[in-house]
């Protein structure tokens, strides 16, 4: 089954968001068979390559407001 969550890098909270976007990863990675992906507003950095490096698909679509 496939799992989307979403990230934005101009978001107030966004190192907390990124923070527990990976818990969120690690725990469906060890504990079910989910296919995770990211739609994701922001620039390439250490949490994209993170993501990426734990099969995360990385779909980058900016928000229109």
């Amino acid at each position: 089954m496939k799992w989307f969550f979403t990230l934005s890098e101009s978001s107030p909270s966004w190192l907390e968001d990124g923070k527990l976007a990976q818990v969120a990863v690690y725990t469906a990675k060890k504990n079910t068979s989910l296919e995770p992906f990211c739609l994701y507003d922001g620039r390439e950095n250490e949490l994209t390559n993170w993501l990426r490096s734990q099969r995360v698909k990385v779909i980058h679509h900016r928000t229109a407001i």
